[in-house]
């Protein structure tokens, strides 16, 4: 019996059916993470069991160098498809481009800072991030490089804000390989 009402679903494109489902064990949140500037928004969740990999469900690499700007990325999620508005059945899919922190700090500089530890992407008006996508993965060729962490609510031409795993690895890996 876990102490989180929080389930792990694997294997499945549709929220509401199939996949394989493992209760959470822990959730591994960074020490130094602060709500008041979403700053160090990365934690790491063990589920009580190993997870069985397959022909759809496979682990997902860590990067082995920094994410510049003009990066081809592809995000995914079940978040809200506008909003206020409803939650999709199928996983979203979306290609974006990452920006400069620089930049991204320029549209940012008088509503919430952007650190060196985060990557912006953008794209156009109508295509990004929403409610319920947070905590996913942003991926460029086939390593996780951000989280889904924060932005203008929701694609308004704004860029989305998600955590740089590279800047976390010395954070995660130890986590990763605990027993």
């Amino acid at each position: 019996q876990s102490k989180y009402s929080m389930l792990v679903v694997v294997g499945t494109t549709n929220r509401l059916i199939g996949g394989d489902t493992y209760s959470v064990d822990s959730i591994l949140i960074h020490e130094k993470y602060d709500s008041s500037e979403i700053k160090n928004d990365v934690s790491v969740i063990k589920v009580s069991r190993e997870i069985k990999f397959s022909d759809v469900v496979k682990p997902i690499e860590l990067p082995t160098e920094d994410t510049g700007a003009g990066v081809d990325l592809f995000l995914s999620g079940w978040g809200r498809l506008s909003y206020p508005g409803s939650l999709p059945v199928q996983l979203q899919m979306i290609n974006l481009t990452s920006v400069s922190v620089e930049q991204c700090q320029a549209v940012y500089q008088s509503i919430n800072p952007v650190f060196s530890s985060q990557i912006c992407s953008l794209t156009k008006s109508g295509e990004g991030a929403c409610h319920g996508d947070s905590g996913g993965p942003l991926v460029a060729d086939g390593k996780v490089v951000g989280i889904v962490s924060w932005g203008m609510p929701c694609a308004r031409g704004y860029p989305d804000v998600y955590t740089r795993v590279y800047s976390f690895l010395d954070w995660i890996q130890p986590k990763i390989n605990m027993e």
